[in-house]
């Protein structure tokens, strides 16, 4: 029985791992507008593609694209972080250190957050809105100086909260129960409600986490400073716990992941300094494509992703490149 398990296990791993490497990915390189200089974030949304850029707003839908700019205020949508919550309303946030919410081609409303950060050297990094419950819509916002700024649209309120650290955060999450996570250069961090935030072992530094279903996606760095992926998810209905993966096939160990697109569970895409990652979750199968070894993939640096459906996935570069790819 033991060997006949065994010898199943094997065969259904070696199918899955012969189906995935099967399926054939096309690069297309999109057209961009001349002005658009650099990408600083994309998002999909329905059939729409939001790109977030110093030169505005921009939309891609149907090979067309829509630039939304203000030539009074330019600095009022030049965007560095997109985004959007269960309403689709689009969150941004500017280089002025203000929050946007928009929506049918308008902003709705700006909520300036200047009083608190100091804008000439301190840049909003990131936007989260929790999607796991009903009653905490608080939208939380990070900056390269180390704070935590929060938005309470139910009583049109703005924060500060405490944070751990005091140097760049990358990005912060709302988990599972409210859980929080906070990803940046000075380590991980997490947080329960109303306690403390606490260092976490998984990771020395954290970069960035993706939630798809109720498993959460994390991509950082080890104490040893070697570039990790992990797992946060719910073992056997016991408890959540991480998982990191195997990552021996990486000619270089100290590369440097920025984003993560989840196609399903078996197949999932890193963006990083030497190029886009395919990774296989069940098997460990990885393939990397960059400008050195991809035919008209002329990326090395890939900054941004975003999964449109599981035959189409967008990605950027750190200036204005930006590709479509699909998988068949």
């Amino acid at each position: 029985m033991i060997i006949k398990y065994l010898v199943l296990s094997f065969l259904f791993l070696f199918f899955c791992n012969s189906q995935i490497q099967a399926q054939k990915i096309k690069f297309v390189k999109q057209k961009l507008p001349d002005e658009l200089k650099s990408i600083n974030d994309i998002r999909a949304e329905g059939d729409n593609l939001w790109i977030a850029s110093g030169q505005g707003l921009y939309r891609y839908k149907n090979n067309k694209i829509t630039r939304y700019y203000d030539n009074d205020k330019p600095e009022k949508l030049m965007i560095n972080k997109i985004e959007i919550d269960d309403s689709e309303n689009i969150w941004l946030s500017n280089y002025a250190g203000n929050l946007l919410k928009f929506k049918r081609g308008k902003i709705r409303k700006e909520i300036d957050f200047i009083g608190l950060i100091d804008n000439r050297s301190d840049i909003l990094t990131d936007i989260e809105i929790n999607k796991n419950s009903q009653d905490n819509k608080e939208i939380l916002l990070t900056s390269s100086n180390g704070l935590i700024l929060y938005y309470d649209p139910k009583v049109d309120e703005i924060g500060l909260k405490r944070s751990p650290v005091r140097n760049m955060i990358y990005s912060i999450h709302y988990g599972n129960k409210d859980e929080q996570w906070l990803c940046a250069a000075e380590g991980f961090y997490t947080k329960n409600k109303d306690k403390d935030w606490k260092n976490k072992g998984e990771m020395s530094q954290g970069y960035n986490i993706v939630k798809k279903d109720d498993k959460y996606w994390g991509v950082g760095r080890n104490k040893d400073n070697e570039a990790v992926f992990m797992l946060y998810y719910n073992d056997n209905g016991k408890k959540y716990i991480w998982k990191s993966f195997d990552l021996h096939k990486l000619k270089n160990k100290y590369i440097r992941f920025y984003d993560i697109g989840i196609v399903n569970d078996e197949t999932i895409f890193i963006a990083s300094n030497e190029g886009l990652i395919r990774y296989n979750s069940l098997t460990g199968g990885l393939k990397m494509y960059n400008s050195k070894n991809t035919k008209g993939f002329d990326i090395k640096d890939v900054r941004h992703i975003t999964v449109q459906d599981e035959n189409s996935i967008w990605l950027s570069s750190s200036g204005a490149r930006l590709f479509k790819i699909t998988i068949k």
